[in-house]
């Protein structure tokens, strides 16, 4: 449940940037997946993270689109999110992204926010879903293992290649 946790959630650890930095976001690419880049903008539009914490926001980016797009591959379809309240904490978030993109934090939270909790949703659905999770509430951390490796197992499958530190 943990890495299905650290998959849903998004936790809320501000990324401070300069102009400069900013500016370079949608040229530095970080990662690809079968040949399709992912810049850092990419990943700071949906991930919270410092210069320290790069490398895991981009490998959480990779598996959450890639375990998103397996679902849909699978048939899953996207949910539709009746929640569109704003957590407190996240509002620090949502307004430096808006920022960035030069739109408001509600053109943001509409067309970013709310969709990548949609996916948070899909992904959730899929992992349980593929993983058998009979008794689960006594043993949490094989339930963890199981989805960890059923994650491994679609990254696995697939041409992915970090182009960070």
């Amino acid at each position: 449940m943990k890495k299905i946790m650290m998959l849903i959630g998004a936790s809320v650890l501000l990324m401070a940037c300069s102009e400069n930095e900013e500016a370079a976001l949608d040229e530095n690419v970080v990662a690809s997946i079968d040949g399709v880049e992912v810049t850092e903008e990419d990943v700071f539009l949906l991930q919270d993270y410092s210069e320290d914490t790069l490398d895991a926001a981009v490998e959480k980016y990779v598996a959450e689109e890639v375990v998103a797009q397996e679902a849909i591959i699978a048939g899953y379809d996207m949910p539709e999110s009746s929640n569109d309240f704003l957590l407190e904490e996240d509002e620090e978030f949502i307004n430096v992204r808006a920022e960035y993109l030069d739109v408001s934090a509600e053109d943001y939270f509409y067309e970013y926010y709310i969709p990548y909790q949609e996916t948070q949703m899909l992904i959730s659905s899929f992992v349980t879903d593929n993983i058998g999770l009979e008794g689960a509430e006594d043993d949490l951390d094989a339930a963890d293992e199981e989805a960890e490796a059923f994650i491994n197992g679609l990254l696995a499958d697939r041409d992915i290649e970090y182009f960070t530190n």
